[in-house]
């Protein structure tokens, strides 16, 4: 089994963000991204337990936040081309479902992740 250090490689994904500096933290940008989680997200996700989609406790730690953007506003093609969301899709025997995002709302999102990831270190 190959283990990848999918930060430090650096995988960017295929889609419209090909660069993203975080930001400081926004409490209210992560309020957002909450919200929206829990509208768009938990009927496939949790945040600590797989479900039909894997859990995303650590997400903004392993991945680069430009992958996890394009994922959010690219699904299809990231789906059909990324290699590392081929990959999941292969051990979840399913593939995410654009859930119409625009890039804002996908930059909450990330906010909340990476709140989260704060949390539980």
């Amino acid at each position: 089994m190959v283990v990848h250090d999918y930060l430090k490689e650096g995988n960017k994904g295929i889609g419209p963000i090909t660069s993203f500096t975080q930001p400081e933290f926004d409490q209210t940008v992560a309020d957002e991204g909450n919200k929206l989680f829990i509208v768009k997200c938990t009927m496939c996700h949790e945040y600590s337990e797989n479900k039909l989609g894997p859990a995303l406790k650590g997400v903004t730690k392993k991945r680069t936040p430009e992958w996890i953007l394009n994922l959010l506003l690219n699904t299809q093609e990231m789906f059909d081309k990324d290699p590392d969301a081929l990959a999941i899709k292969d051990d979840f025997e399913s593939m995410m479902v654009s859930v119409g995002l625009n890039e804002q709302e996908a930059k909450s999102i990330l906010e909340y992740l990476r709140q989260e990831d704060a949390r539980t270190n």
